[in-house]
């Protein structure tokens, strides 16, 4: 096969897998888990289903490319966000502002619901990518409270997941940003205060 053919396949099948992801992404956040199927997929791409494993290896591979879209970016958000603040209080503010404009963004809940569908092969990439994310808070909060830096991890991380459960029940974003903040705020200020 001449390069350029080769070099054209190549890109048809890179346009044909994001309109793949694109449309699972569509029936899994916009309508519920029962509407996504090979058949819908296919339909909504334009496609025949059996067409679909030219593309993908299965219904779960798909459902992981769609969580996969998001943690690479979402990742590098958090990187630069941090990167800008020059204290530990000031990053974990950072973290807290920018997971929750992602969770908001991402339809996070919904996210949630798709990678605990996943199998454990494919789940192992998220709960790496939620380590990685965890680990950063941890150090933020020894470097702030080293006697207690667990449990006020623990506790940021909390209500972090909060935030998140209540943006997925449809709560208004610069509301669930300020109330967490406080509560994070309050934290800090008693733990650097001892």
């Amino acid at each position: 096969m001449p390069k350029i053919e080769a070099e054209t396949v190549k890109a048809h099948r890179a346009q044909m897998e994001d309109k793949l992801i694109d449309a699972a992404q569509t029936l899994l956040i916009d309508q519920d888990d029962r509407a996504f199927t090979a058949q819908a997929v296919a339909q909504h791409v334009g496609i025949a289903r059996n067409s679909l494993y030219r593309y993908v290896d299965s219904i779960d591979d798909l459902r992981a490319r769609v969580i996969a879209r998001w943690l690479p970016t979402w990742i590098d958000a958090v990187d630069a966000a941090v990167a800008t603040a020059t204290n530990p209080r000031d990053k974990l503010l950072a973290y807290i502002d920018i997971n929750l404009e992602y969770a908001h963004a991402s339809s996070h809940g919904k996210l949630i619901t798709i990678a605990q569908s996943l199998s454990p092969e494919y789940r192992a990439t998220i709960t790496s990518a939620h380590e990685q994310l965890a680990g950063m808070v941890t150090d933020w909060c020894a470097r702030l409270d080293p006697d207690g830096y667990v449990l006020t991890a623990a506790f940021i991380q909390a209500i972090l997941n909060t935030g998140f459960d209540q943006l997925a029940r449809g709560g208004e974003l610069s509301t669930i940003r300020k109330r967490c903040r406080s509560a994070i705020l309050a934290i800090i200020d008693d733990r650097t205060n001892q």
